[in-house]
C-alpha cells in the first residue's frame, strides 16, 4: 500500500485528474476510515466520472458509511446497471433504506434482487456467487432457515474443507443473528490475509 500510494501521489503533483481521485478514495475509505477526507474528494471529482462501476462502489459506500441514505440511493440510482461486480443494485439500495429505518423499501430491493439470483441459478445451478448472494438475500429478509443451508451448500463449493472468504462468510452470519461466530471467523480472516483478498462478486 505505501509504495502505491507513493506513486498515486507523484500522479496528483504532476495532474489531479479523475481518474486518480478515484484512486484516492479507494485509499480514504478502505485504508484509512477517513470519511470526511472522501466527502471532500467526491467533490472534486466531475459528476460524470462518479457513473463508472468503480467509482459508483466507492461513492455508494462512502454515503451509507456515513448513514446518509438519500445520498448513497440517488448515487445507485444514477449508475446504469442492475450489477456492481456482480454485486445486486438492488440489495445495496435496499441497505441504505435499512439504515434509514425504511425497512418495507428495503424489502421490495431485496426481493427484486433475489429475482434475478434466482434467473441466475436457473441458468448456472452451481455458480458459487450467485447462490451465495441467493443466501445473503434471503437472510436480509428474515429467511434465516434457507439462508443457513444456503451457506453451507456454498462453503462446500468453494474449497473442500468448507472454508470461503471469512469476511463474505462473516456478512451473512451477523444476518443470521450469529454475532459471536461472525467476529470470530472475521479474527480468524485478518490473521489470513491472503485467504480474503477482496472479492466483491456475489
Amino acid at each position: 500500500f505505501a509504495e502505491a500510494e507513493a506513486a498515486l501521489n507523484q500522479s496528483f503533483a504532476l495532474h489531479a485528474g479523475p481518474a486518480a481521485y478515484v484512486r484516492k478514495l479507494f485509499y480514504l475509505l478502505y485504508v484509512y476510515d477517513d470519511l470526511d477526507g472522501a466527502a471532500k474528494v467526491v467533490a472534486k471529482v466531475p459528476g460524470p466520472f462518479l457513473l463508472r462501476d468503480e467509482a459508483t462502489q466507492f461513492v455508494s459506500s462512502l454515503w451509507l458509511w456515513r448513514h446518509d441514505a438519500e445520498k448513497c440511493i440517488a448515487t445507485l440510482r444514477r449508475f446504469d446497471g442492475d450489477e456492481l461486480y456482480g454485486v445486486p443494485k438492488g440489495y445495496l439500495i435496499g441497505h441504505a433504506f435499512e439504515i434509514s429505518g425504511r425497512l418495507p423499501a428495503a424489502e421490495l430491493e431485496w426481493r427484486a434482487a433475489l429475482q434475478k439470483r434466482y434467473a441466475k441459478l436457473v441458468a448456472a445451478p452451481n455458480d458459487p456467487n450467485a447462490l451465495y448472494g441467493k443466501a445473503y438475500l434471503l437472510a436480509c429478509l428474515g429467511e434465516k432457515t434457507e439462508a443457513d443451508r444456503l451457506l453451507k451448500i456454498y462453503e462446500q463449493m468453494t474449497s473442500p474443507g468448507g472454508n470461503t472468504l471469512d469476511f463474505l462468510r462473516a456478512d451473512i452470519l451477523v444476518r443470521l443473528g450469529r454475532t459471536d461466530e461472525a467476529i470470530a471467523t472475521i479474527e480468524t480472516g485478518t490473521r489470513d490475509p491472503v485467504r480474503n483478498t477482496l472479492d466483491l462478486e456475489w
